[in-house]
């Protein structure tokens, strides 16, 4: 199957009428097309990466030095697939992205755990 590459992050919502995108989704590198009710892979530019990267990291509250870290590790893999990384999402807000991380019952916990697994990659 064939991978289609998106330039920005608001493209790749809207051609496969994604509702929610999470960190799941980018790390499996599938998206589920709706209209066709099948599994579709896909890539980002680097340009889109970091707006993906940066809003992530924004709706978490990282630090600005922190940032860098983050991106290089979604552009290379180093970050694994974990359940709880499927609270952080993407959506489409008057054709612009929004970002957001919901919180389960223990948010002092989690928002540190998260943080940890995007920095460090694991």
């Amino acid at each position: 199957m064939k991978k289609k590459t998106y330039k920005t992050l608001a493209g790749l919502l809207r051609a496969n009428g994604a509702q929610q995108f999470t960190m799941s989704d980018f790390l499996s590198g599938e998206i589920y097309k709706r209209r066709y009710g099948e599994y579709v892979k896909f890539e980002l530019t680097d340009s889109a990466l970091r707006e993906l990267s940066d809003g992530f990291c924004q709706a978490l509250g990282c630090q600005k030095r922190k940032y860098d870290e983050v991106f290089h590790n979604m552009k290379y893999g180093r970050i694994q697939n974990c359940g709880i990384l499927s609270r952080l999402w993407v959506e489409l807000r008057g054709n612009k992205p929004s970002f957001t991380y919901c919180v389960g019952q223990d948010g002092d916990y989690e928002y540190p755990l998260v943080k940890r697994i995007l920095y460090r990659g694991y």
